[in-house]
């Protein structure tokens, strides 16, 4: 375990800092110690929820939204570690279930629980967004995967692929009982899978919606519900990039706010585009992320722009995954008719610009979020401060700190072959209480972090 640790400090240097700073405390104590720092709003912090109750209204009523929204306008912190696609994967559902634990440590009922997560991904990711994975089962890798998308759909990314069908989920129903005689998984496995088909996914609830992004905010929803014996949480998720494209269409009418001249200002542009390259979330050179935006194509996969100089004009420009050469405006009017038609999604960077470093709030991320924000940060108050004129935004932005949560695993059950993580897929099978969560968090943050594998 010492080795492994040392490993994980190597690779992560946020989970060096969490060890160092942290290690010796139990997950409650460091719960606990999680608090937002507050500061000046560069950019109205209402804008930002009033989104948030906007985006949930459709989904769960305006009451709901609006309890949603005032939790965060309470709280002032929210997790943005996770990935925006159902939630089976279990870093993603221990980290989910940690920000509820802290929400009740803050004083909330713990009813609502508001999560904002990344769409940008395609379906090759890692945490599965094409289907479901079982922890308890038999397989010598640990997991059991239920694709319900098509590995030829490999490419599109979720915040724009069509939504989860009936024959998706058909697919999988017709698997599990040949899963089950081969011994992958127990009966009551396949049941407890069964019955998330049946009761979550082919549900109206689910079903009424087109696109995986929509049917993520409701399948997960109605997930949390069923993770514990005696309460019924909503863990309301929306995509960052669907909240920070509202933002915008309104922020980039303003010229006189700081992100119309970070877009817009030739000198400071150029200053970001310095300072902020090679920093992940980004841009570097013209190999790798993207400036600001990325495009979106007809078969709803991302490809890279580039700031370019043409004929006079800023555009970004591209080539998409037909081979088709973009090319856009660099204006506020371009951008945000962009933004509006699906065919610009916002990079990381703005995101973070938007949600974190210029509105009063702080975000929970996973082991790589704490430190590349700190090196956008770092990048930001550099170019501002090289320039001149920016000094009371650059201390506000240089005075942003986020916190580690996901990548401590606290939750853990035992089978033939040995411990296995507790997931979505094991929680629906036998769901945990409250008084379980509260005695898990007396567990130290080293030895839940040496969990992580």
């Amino acid at each position: 375990m010492n080795e492994h640790i040392a490993e994980l400090s190597r690779k992560y240097p946020a989970a060096a800092e969490l060890l160092a700073r942290h290690g010796d405390k139990t997950l409650r104590a460091y719960l606990g110690q999680l608090r937002h720092r507050p500061s000046p709003d560069i950019l109205p912090s209402e804008d930002l929820l009033e989104a948030v109750q906007d985006y949930f209204t459709p989904f769960f009523g305006a009451k709901t939204a609006k309890e949603c929204a005032a939790i965060l306008r309470r709280s002032r912190c929210m997790t943005t570690a996770n990935h925006h696609h159902p939630a089976f994967e279990y870093m993603t559902v221990q980290d989910t279930i940690l920000c509820d634990q802290w929400l009740r440590l803050q004083g909330e009922q713990g009813a609502v629980v508001p999560v904002m997560a990344c769409a940008n991904l395609n379906l090759t990711s890692t945490l599965y967004p094409r289907g479901m994975v079982v922890y308890d089962c038999t397989l010598p890798e640990g997991r059991l995967r239920l694709p319900l998308y098509s590995w030829k759909l490999k490419r599109p990314c979720v915040a724009a692929i069509g939504g989860i069908t009936p024959e998706m989920v058909d697919n999988v129903l017709k698997r599990l009982p040949r899963e089950t005689r081969q011994g992958s998984i127990m009966p009551e496995m396949s049941a407890a899978l069964e019955r998330c088909c049946r009761e979550v996914l082919l549900s109206d609830q689910v079903q009424r919606y087109d696109t995986l992004r929509q049917q993520t905010t409701a399948i997960n929803a109605m997930l949390s519900q069923r993770y514990f014996t005696d309460r019924c949480p909503q863990y309301l998720w929306m995509p960052m990039e669907t909240i920070t494209a509202k933002l915008l269409a309104k922020d980039l009418r303003s010229d006189g706010t700081l992100l119309h001249q970070m877009l817009f200002s030739m000198r400071l542009r150029a200053a970001l585009l310095r300072e902020l390259d090679g920093v992940a979330g980004c841009w570097t050179g013209d190999t790798g992320g993207t400036h600001f935006f990325w495009g979106l194509d007809s078969r709803n996969i991302l490809f890279p722009l580039r700031l370019r100089e043409e004929a006079g004009e800023t555009v970004l420009a591209g080539q998409n995954s037909l081979g088709e050469d973009v090319t856009v405006s660099f204006t506020p009017q371009a951008l945000t008719e962009g933004l509006l038609a699906q065919t610009l999604l916002p990079g990381i960077f703005l995101c973070f610009l938007e949600i974190h470093f210029l509105r009063d709030f702080t975000v929970f991320g996973g082991y790589y979020q704490p430190t590349y924000l700190a090196q956008m940060r770092r990048g930001m108050v550099q170019a501002m401060r090289e320039l001149g004129g920016f000094d009371e935004e650059a201390a506000v932005i240089e005075a942003k700190r986020s916190d580690m949560t996901l990548g401590l695993i606290y939750l853990l059950r035992s089978h033939g072959a040995g411990l296995f993580p507790v997931s979505t897929a094991e929680l629906m099978e036998r769901p945990v209480s409250t008084a379980e969560i509260e005695e898990r968090l007396e567990m130290p943050v080293s030895e839940a972090l040496a969990m992580l594998r």
